[in-house]
C-alpha cells in the first residue's frame, strides 16, 4: 500500500465532497419529476445522480486505502 502526500489527500477528498454535492443536486432536481409519476424515477437526473454516488464510493475507498487513519 502505497502513500501519498497530506496535500494530495485533502485534494481527493475536496473532489469527492464536490462529486456527492453535485450528485444530490441531480437527486434533488430529479424529484422534482417524481410527483408526475413513478416512470420518472428513471429520468437522467435521478439515474446520473445514483451513478455519482456510486463513483463518489469507489472514490472514498481508494482514499481510505492510501492513507492512515489514526
Amino acid at each position: 500500500m502505497q502513500q501519498i502526500s497530506k496535500f494530495a489527500i485533502l485534494g481527493l477528498v475536496l473532489i469527492n465532497v464536490f462529486i456527492v454535492s453535485f450528485a444530490q443536486l441531480l437527486l434533488k432536481i430529479g424529484s422534482k419529476s417524481l410527483d408526475e409519476g413513478f416512470k420518472k424515477l428513471f429520468s437522467p437526473c435521478i439515474f446520473l445522480g445514483t451513478f455519482l454516488y456510486v463513483i463518489s464510493l469507489v472514490f472514498w475507498i481508494y482514499i481510505l486505502s492510501r492513507t492512515k487513519l489514526s
